[in-house]
């Protein structure tokens, strides 16, 4: 459950030193090893800069 949490918030875009710190974890390399990235940080991007521009025209 633990790695399936890091990897959600990494995922996610949060950053490891505040998914350590919800996690315990003092060392950043820790985290590190638990926040397995599963989607594509490029498309990701992609996906949210597209949404907000959809957003903006009301295209949502």
């Amino acid at each position: 459950m633990r790695h399936t949490f890091a990897s959600v918030g990494a995922g996610d875009g949060m950053s490891l030193q505040i998914i350590g710190k919800l996690l315990g974890h003092a060392d950043a390399g820790t985290t590190q090893r638990y926040a397995h990235v599963d989607v594509n940080p490029t498309r990701a991007a992609a996906n949210l800069i597209a949404g907000k521009i959809a957003d903006a025209i009301g295209g949502r």
